[in-house]
């Protein structure tokens, strides 16, 4: 099988097909077909990657504790913790995931999630959340990570109400 995936990817490298970076082997439009991920570990995904992302976040309160506001997240947007995963998934290897726990004080979570966006077509930003415990209520700091457009003027308009739409779902989950 990995002489097959091997052939495949060669054949596709010698076509022009392919690229090799330092992030790994992709297709030509950003498809993954091997990552490597900070630590240099690989693995072949099935997930696109964005090259060029655009990043827009917000700030806001949320009037939960730090717990229910994670617990909230994790469930409107289908965030799944590493041990919720099977044991050789290579989706947590991925720099599109994150998941770090500090129950009580800090939450940090960050993965492609289902959005459905202009004109009900349905898209997969990755969705970060920081959630800090701030009193008996909690800071959130959400990072929508996508590119919508090749527009740079038109991409970050839609861009922030992609993240204004995130924010409202979320704002009005927590109540």
């Amino acid at each position: 099988m990995k002489k097959n995936i091997l052939a495949l990817c060669l054949a596709l490298l010698s076509q022009g097909c392919v690229t090799i970076d330092d992030k790994g082997l992709s297709m030509e439009d950003g498809t993954c077909i091997i990552c490597i991920n900070s630590t240099g570990s690989s693995g072949t995904a099935k997930r696109r990657v964005y090259k060029d992302n655009i990043v827009v976040g917000t700030t806001f309160t949320s009037p939960r504790d730090v717990d229910t506001t994670y617990a909230v997240i994790k469930s409107k947007f289908d965030f799944r913790g590493r041990d919720e995963f099977p044991e050789d998934s290579l989706f947590v290897l991925q720099d599109s995931y994150k998941h770090v726990k500090t129950p009580g004080s800090y939450y940090h979570i960050r993965q492609p999630v289902e959005v459905d966006f202009l004109n009900n077509e349905k898209t997969n930003p990755i969705t970060e959340f920081e959630l800090i415990k701030f009193g008996s209520k909690t800071k959130v700091k959400l990072h929508v990570h996508h590119r919508l457009s090749d527009d740079d003027s038109e991409n970050i308009q839609l861009m922030k109400q992609l993240r204004d739409s995130i924010k409202a779902r979320t704002l009005k989950a927590l109540r």
